[in-house]
Order: C-alpha cells, then sequence, then structure tokens
C-alpha cells in the first residue's frame, strides 16, 4: 500500500551513492526552504512557531560556540536536561562540528549524572539549570 504523501525526495535509508550524517540531514533540511515552521514551542498554554531561519540561526551560533571553547571532530559532549528545542538545536551544532551528544536522562541518579560527565571519553557537558548559564530565548544551559 503506497502512502500518499511520502515525499520521495527525502532519503530515509542509508545509500551507497552518499554520506549521511546527522550534520547533512539538517543541512539539506534547511536548504530545502521549507513552507512551514521548522519547530512548534509550548508557550505557557500558547504555542510559538519556530522558522527555519531562526532554528538555523541558532544552530550555527551555537556550533561557532562550541568550535571557539575548543570542541573538535570525534569529541562526546554529555547533555543533561529535558527533551526540549534546546536540546535538539545544541544536538545538530554537535554534529556540525563533528562531534557526538551523549545524553543524560533527566531520572538518573545524581551519582550516575556526575559519572556520565566526568567518564567515558566526554569532552564536557551541557546541563539545563534554573540559575545561570547562556541563554537562548530565556533558558539557561551551562557547560563544564
Amino acid at each position: 500500500m503506497a502512502v500518499s504523501n511520502y515525499d520521495v525526495n527525502v532519503a530515509t535509508t542509508t545509500t551507497a551513492a552518499g554520506i549521511r550524517t546527522i550534520a547533512r540531514l539538517w543541512q539539506n533540511a534547511v536548504e530545502r526552504r521549507w513552507p512551514g515552521p521548522a519547530y512548534l514551542v509550548q508557550e505557557g498554554e500558547d504555542w510559538r512557531e519556530v522558522s527555519w531561519d531562526e532554528a538555523a540561526q541558532a544552530v550555527e551560533e551555537l556550533a561557532n560556540g562550541l568550535l571557539a571553547i575548543g570542541v573538535k571532530k570525534g569529541d562526546a559532549f554529555s547533555i543533561l536536561g529535558s527533551t526540549r528545542l534546546e536540546w535538539v538545536l545544541f544536538d545538530f551544532a554537535l554534529g556540525l562540528v563533528g562531534a557526538v551528544g551523549a545524553p543524560i536522562y533527566m531520572n538518573s541518579s545524581p551519582r550516575t549524572r556526575r559519572t556520565s560527565c566526568s567518564t567515558r571519553g566526554r569532552s564536557a557537558c551541557c546541563v539545563k539549570t534554573s540559575r545561570s548559564g547562556a541563554s537562548w530565548k530565556g533558558s539557561s544551559w551551562t557547560t563544564f
């Protein structure tokens, strides 16, 4: 049975003809210039549209920031935070610089969180906080 709204231009499997990475998938999506918003973010009881240009600019700024602090290809970078737009954009930025995102679940114990950030070859850890750190659209993130 064929799916009527399936876009044959969107590859869903790895092909022998090209390399598929998270960074390339992100760049391809941005270059397509989709007509609708890239994301919808809940703010209180309302939903805010995030355009592809806004998301692309945020990913580019995050990637440049990662490069500025010395993150490089092959580095592993832990992410501790609830699933939200900032987490997704940060993960795409890691992909653009060739680093690897390694999530830490919010329901992990404090000991597991510390261990995950300090072992397994992690270069750094990005943590959602309510106190301090860099801010993007009102959310605070701290790296250490």
